[in-house]
């Protein structure tokens, strides 16, 4: 009996490969199944088709034996998969070399993809993960080169070592706030992955993460980050700009080796540890500031190379090392004859004359925008301040933070944020359009506003956050009254009767206006000579 069975499941696995190389039952509706059985609780059953359609059915969980996968004969067959509501995982090695999967469906009923579930889909582009998801396991999508794009669900604490290695077309990627760490070779070989969005709460990068990520071009490491693993950014060939958040302690061997394009790169007086070899092959860099809070370097770690003439390491031409005397930054200099010049103090304001300059190891900064920081002689309770080119300046209006991946548009009064609600432009900049800002950061909100720097006490109208000069009826913009207010040509005008429609354009209807406010009046009135009828304020 048992021959006779294995027998029949040949005689499947043939029939289902001639179905597919010579065209027969191409149609959904004239697919036969091909096989089936179970696969896993006793609930959990699988049916393949014809035209290479795999089901899995049921309830619970798929069975988490990669040597008893029962359609693994068919992989290379499959093309498409359906997972019903119900079933909760994607077990182990589930679809392991499907080199022909191009679709698949992931109901919300599934929490976990397991160990290699995904591994070598090489045709498979894309897959839209479930919110209920919370776990993927190491390998799952390793070699999936044709994955263009993936969103993580929120929920997701954990993601596997290796999980995403080789996806060679994922351009882009998010890591939610609940991992706290991204394990080795997680995304290495991900050679289109061109940005990458760190989460809040990672701690941890770990070793050789995004190795050979060759169209990366910037890092962001936010303050949670505490180590950066080795190899971990390997020959990123296009990364040009790097920051290192100010919990970073550790940058391990090699983190950085081969990052040709980079051109600068800060290190927090955070790191103690600089691994060897952790900026070597580094080339278009020309200078490294190290803070005295360093106290290991490793060999080679940054601005030599390695001769092959002579056998030795060298000083790359004009290369600097700035840091503190005394510190393990010149020696390190000292050791390899790397130019080292000294400079006192620390990252922060200090006062220059009249002036508060921004300084970074005892140099002026260069940056433009707001910095967190303390001047001594100017209250603010938010302690970002607005700077140009490293020099603290009392500017009023709109600015972004000098560094970091923060996009968003916040507004300085005086020289410091300030948590202020109204209109402003940005400051020392070509665009003199008018933003409206919430709070102290930019909303596209839509109504009426005064000025955020209180300097006048007129009442303008924006449209998505962005001033104009619109007539008609409008609320207030921070949503503190249900008043409908007259606007004309972008300005509030009192004292006018007259009939108008919405000033953002939302409603063709005609309201009218009494002394410069929406009336909600029933009955006949007339307004410049002409007689209108009203419902509710509304001109019929």
């Amino acid at each position: 009996m048992k021959r006779l069975l294995k027998l029949f499941g040949l005689l499947g696995a043939a029939a289902l490969m001639t179905c597919l190389l010579f065209g027969v039952a191409v149609l959904a509706d004239d697919a036969t199944v091909v096989d089936s059985g179970t696969c896993g609780d006793d609930n959990a059953t699988w049916s393949l088709d014809s035209d290479g359609g795999l089901t899995i059915s049921g309830s619970g969980m798929m069975q988490d034996d990669m040597d008893s996968i029962p359609w693994y004969r068919y992989r290379t067959s499959i093309k498409s998969v359906i997972i019903k509501d119900g079933i909760t995982n994607i077990c182990a090695s589930a679809f392991e070399g499907c080199s022909n999967l191009i679709s698949i469906e992931v109901p919300d009923s599934v929490t976990s993809i397991g160990y290699m579930a995904f591994y070598e889909c090489s045709n498979l582009k894309s897959i839209v993960l479930p919110q209920s998801l919370t776990y993927i396991g190491q390998r799952a999508f390793a070699g999936c080169s044709s994955l263009i794009s993936i969103v993580i669900p929120e929920n997701v604490t954990y993601i596997g070592e290796i999980a995403f290695s080789d996806c060679s077309s994922l351009t882009s990627v998010n890591i939610p706030k609940g991992v706290t760490s991204i394990g080795i070779y997680t995304f290495s070989g991900c050679s289109n992955l061109t940005s990458i969005d760190i989460g809040d709460n990672v701690t941890s990068i770990g070793e050789a993460a995004f190795q050979q990520c060759s169209s990366l071009t910037k890092v962001d490491i936010g303050d949670s980050v505490t180590n950066i693993g080795e190899h971990a950014f390997v020959n990123c060939s296009s990364l040009t700009n790097v920051y290192i958040g100010n919990s970073v302690t550790y940058v391990e061997d090699s983190a950085f080796y081969g990052c040709s394009s980079l051109t600068s790169i800060n290190i927090p007086n955070s790191v103690t540890y600089i691994g060897v070899c952790a900026f070597d092959e580094c080339s278009s860099l020309t200078n490294i500031t190290i803070p005295s809070s360093v106290t290991y370097i490793g060999d080679c770690a940054v601005g030599v190379y390695y001769n092959y003439n002579s056998g030795v390491w060298t000083p790359i031409d004009d290369f600097v090392v700035y840091g503190k005397r005394g510190s393990a930054a010149e020696t390190y200099a000292n050791d390899y004859g790397i130019p080292f010049v000294s400079v006192d103090g620390e990252n922060g304001f200090v006062k220059s004359g009249s002036k508060w300059i921004y300084s970074i190891d005892g140099k002026q900064s260069t940056y433009t925008g707001l910095i967190k920081g303390t001047i001594s002689d100017v209250s603010s309770s938010a302690k970002w301040y607005y700077v140009e080119n490293g020099v603290y300046t009392k500017s009023t209006g709109l600015a972004k933070k000098a560094y970091g991946s923060d996009t968003k548009w916040y507004f300085v009064k005086n020289g410091a944020y300030k948590k202020a609600s109204g209109i402003a432009q940005k400051i020392n900049s070509t665009d003199k359009k008018w933003y409206y800002v919430s709070d102290g950061t930019y909303k596209k909100a839509t109504g009426l506003a005064k000025k955020a720097d209180g300097s006048s006490s007129t009442w303008y109208f924006v449209k998505a956050g962005v001033y104009i000069k619109a007539t008609g009826i409008a609320k207030k913009a921070d949503g503190s009254s249900s008043t409908w207010y007259y606007v004309k040509s972008g300005v509030y005008k009192k004292g006018v009767t007259t009939i108008a429609k919405k000033a953002d354009g939302s409603s063709s209807k005609k309201y009218y206006v009494l002394n410069s406010v929406f009336k909600s009046k029933t009955g006949n009135v007339t307004i410049n000579g002409k007689k209108y009828t009203l419902v509710k304020g509304v001109v019929q």
